[in-house]
């Protein structure tokens, strides 16, 4: 009788110690975050770099920003850089964009064309967007969120 008590009680504190481990409590920390890969938003124009000539600019955080409003297709720029420089891409003012089809290369499958000008191909990653014009020797335009 001893030996099925204790047999009995070995198996509850088993089955306790099972359910707790697959029961572990959570930290809510997300390992894998969804990121935002959307263009809508605040952007602050951090770099811009390439060309033939070499161009390798820098802004301050804050100098130029881009508002994207995806649901209108507009960009609205405030720069705040001064003296201006031929390298801010967009003074400041208002701009109708478009996502259009690469027919062109195979860098990508779409573009982003801002008031006529095909700006290249463009990706959102880690709060980063980059529009990219590198493979016809144009420019790459780097934003932060």
């Amino acid at each position: 009788m001893k030996t099925q008590n204790s047999i009995y009680r070995l198996f509850k504190i088993m089955s306790i110690g099972i359910l707790l481990a697959f029961s572990s409590c959570s930290d809510d920390i997300d390992d894998n975050p969804i990121q935002d890969t959307s263009l809508n938003g605040t952007w602050k124009l951090v770099k811009v770099r390439g060309t033939v000539a070499g161009i390798n600019e820098t802004f301050p955080e804050g100098e130029i920003i881009w508002k994207i409003n995806t649901e209108e297709e507009k960009i609205q720029v405030t720069n705040n850089h001064a003296p201006q420089n031929p390298h801010e891409i967009l003074q400041t003012g208002n701009y109708e964009y478009d996502i259009v089809e690469n027919t062109v290369t195979d860098f990508c499958s779409h573009t982003i064309v801002i008031d006529g000008i095909n700006y290249g191909c463009f990706s959102v990653q880690n709060g980063i967007l980059v529009l990219s014009q590198v493979e016809s020797d144009g420019y790459e335009i780097t934003l932060k969120r």
